[in-house]
């Protein structure tokens, strides 16, 4: 798989790589605008309460 330098996609697997949690998995659940997105680990992290990431660019 190679990396891309694009805004991940709802629904997305993603790598955490900055950071407490740098190295997890997450799940795009919103992108907030053209920087930002919301993740949930389904552990730590749930829907309800996601973690405000930078998208790395």
């Amino acid at each position: 798989m190679s990396e891309t330098n694009t805004v991940p996609q709802i629904g997305q697997v993603v790598r955490i790589v900055h950071g407490r949690e740098a190295g997890q998995l997450a799940i795009v659940i919103r992108k907030i605008d053209s920087r930002f997105v919301l993740l949930a680990d389904g552990d730590k992290r749930r829907f309800d309460s996601p973690s405000a990431k930078l998208c790395a660019m």
